[in-house]
C-alpha cells in the first residue's frame, strides 16, 4: 500500500513537470542551432531590403534622399526596439528565438498594411526627370 501511495504520488509530481519540461530546450542550444536559424534570415533579408528601399524611394524621387533616410530611421528605430525588448526577456537564447521571428511577423504584417494602401500618383515630370 505504502509504495502504491508513492508511485501515485511520483505520477503525480511528473504530471506537474511535464509542462514545464515541454516548454524548455531539452539540449543546450548548439552554435548551430542558434546561428542557423539567423542566418537563414539574413540571408533572407539581403535579398528583401534593396528592393524594399527601392520600392520605398520611387513615388518620391524629388525628394529621395529624405525618403531614404526616414527608411533608415525606421531600420535602426526598429532594431533598437527589439534589442531593447530582448535585452528585458534576459535570456539569450529565448529573445533570439522570441523576437527575431516576431520582428520578421511584423515586418509582414507592415507589408501586408502597406499593399493595401492606394498608389501615389507620381507626377510625369518626375517620371521623365525633367525636374
Amino acid at each position: 500500500m505504502r509504495f502504491m501511495m508513492r508511485a501515485e504520488r511520483s505520477l503525480v509530481n511528473r504530471s506537474r513537470t511535464t509542462a514545464r519540461e515541454m516548454a524548455t530546450p531539452t539540449a543546450a542550444p548548439s552554435f548551430l542551432s542558434v546561428m542557423g536559424p539567423v542566418a537563414f534570415f539574413a540571408f533572407g533579408i539581403a535579398f528583401v531590403m534593396p528592393a524594399m528601399l527601392t520600392a520605398s524611394l520611387a513615388p518620391y524621387p524629388h525628394i529621395a534622399g529624405a525618403a531614404s533616410s526616414l527608411g533608415g530611421f525606421f531600420q535602426m528605430g526598429s532594431g533598437l526596439a527589439g534589442g531593447t525588448v530582448a535585452a528585458m526577456i534576459g535570456d539569450p537564447v529565448v529573445a533570439m528565438a522570441t523576437v527575431i521571428p516576431a520582428m520578421g511577423l511584423l515586418a509582414i504584417l507592415c507589408w501586408i498594411a502597406w499593399r493595401s494602401l492606394p498608389q501615389p500618383e507620381i507626377p510625369l515630370s518626375y517620371r521623365l526627370g525633367e525636374n
